[in-house]
């Protein structure tokens, strides 16, 4: 026959249990930071893209309300100061 646990092998055990529980409780933290900490990355990338096509598009709007060469020889040959 088994002898019946101490009060300290209980204790034992319970610490062990508790021990155990914390230990799978902070992985668990640690793996939703890191998967948090990636999306914020991607999502910060992304809107870091999106800025910038913004400013290449305002650049490319800025550089087609400017004339050509073409449109300025074009311009200059016209001058009555030809």
């Amino acid at each position: 026959m088994s002898q019946p646990r101490s009060q300290s092998e209980d204790q034992n055990q319970a610490q062990r249990e508790l021990a155990h529980a914390i230990l799978v409780l902070e992985r668990q933290l640690n793996a939703y930071q890191r998967l948090h900490e990636e999306d914020l990355a991607a999502l910060r990338q992304s809107i870091e893209e999106l800025k910038g096509r913004i400013i290449a598009l305002g650049d490319k709007a800025e550089t087609d309300d400017l004339p050509s060469a073409h449109q300025i020889d074009d311009r200059f040959s016209q001058s009555p100061h030809s």
